[in-house]
């Protein structure tokens, strides 16, 4: 009786991963479930319309959930900041911001605030097009008013240097995240105003970074 010829272990672990992959994408398609970080970013890209999307930078910031991750995304649109937190049902989001960057502005920026509990973290990030930038401050200012004139002043500065930009596929981005108390949280009091500058200490750009929304390209 001829015997049968067992598996190698490189097949059985070629089978493996096969059927761990099928079983991942069955859960994700039938019951909604991210059981990866990356899935359920990636399904918020797609909520926000920006179509397809690469990974740029992935941070880890425990300060609202043990399992907090941050994703920076870009394609050739738009760049997105997502956040993906381990639950019960799996990896899930709480956001997504995305900034259009189909012009030909020298810097785009946005921000976004994540609040759990009685925490608050600002996010600040945005793509760089002008090879001359080389410095990005985020001015926090406060608006009050004097003799019925809004007048504004600064709180503090977060910045953000050449060395510390990160790079995707061929594009430069800048990414800043400030954890906050309510008390301080900026969506009611502040304005974050992004300025640019470049080697000389030039202003580059300036502009009011708007709380960003985004609806796909139609």
């Amino acid at each position: 009786m001829r015997r049968k010829k067992l598996p190698s272990r490189k097949r059985q672990a070629l089978w493996r991963v096969l059927l761990a992959l099928v079983s991942l994408l069955l859960v994700d398609h039938i019951f909604g479930i991210a059981l990866l970080p990356i899935q359920a970013v990636r399904r918020e890209a797609e909520h926000e319309g920006i179509g397809r999307a690469w990974v740029v930078e992935r941070k880890w910031e425990p300060s609202l959930y043990k399992t907090h991750l941050f994703y920076l995304m870009e394609n050739e649109r738009a760049v997105m900041l997502g956040d993906t937190h381990l639950s019960p049902l799996g990896w899930e989001t709480m956001f997504g911001a995305t900034v259009d960057c189909t012009g030909e502005e020298p810097i785009y920026a946005g921000y976004h605030q994540i609040s759990h509990d009685d925490k608050v973290l600002g996010c600040y990030f945005g793509q760089i097009n002008d090879p001359a930038i080389e410095t990005v401050v985020i001015s926090i200012q406060q608006e009050e008013y004097d003799q019925g004139k809004a007048v504004r002043s600064e709180l503090r500065r977060l910045t953000v240097e050449q060395e510390d930009f990160v790079t995707g596929r061929d594009r430069t981005f800048f990414w800043i995240m400030e954890p906050l108390s309510l008390e301080q949280s900026p969506e009611a009091v502040c304005y974050p105003v992004m300025i640019a500058y470049d080697a000389e200490g030039r202003i580059a750009a300036e502009f009011d970074i708007e709380c960003c929304t985004y609806s796909g390209y139609g």
